[in-house]
């Protein structure tokens, strides 16, 4: 039982870096979000529009896979903690 612990410990730990390093990203999203905002405005052309909406959309894209990586990986931290609390 102890070395699943120990086992289990170490994934914890590497999956709370993980989540830290992702939440880091959370501010580049931000910052792209705004300036992916004023690019919406300052499209003049009918180009210039559609080529800000294709990076939007690609900008959508990523930040949902983004959130849902956040999400599961919440969810799996959760559940190694309440298994590891058996263990104690």
């Amino acid at each position: 039982m102890a070395l699943r612990a120990l086992i289990l410990g170490k994934k914890l730990t590497e999956a709370r870096a993980r989540l830290e390093e992702l939440r880091a990203k959370d501010a580049e999203f931000e910052k792209r979000e705004s300036d992916l905002a004023e690019a919406i405005e300052e499209a003049e052309s009918e180009e210039d529009r559609e080529a800000v909406e294709a990076l939007v959309e690609e900008f959508e894209t990523e930040k949902a896979a983004h959130e849902e990586e956040k999400k599961n990986l919440e969810e799996e931290i959760s559940d190694m903690e309440g298994e590891l609390e058996k263990f104690t």
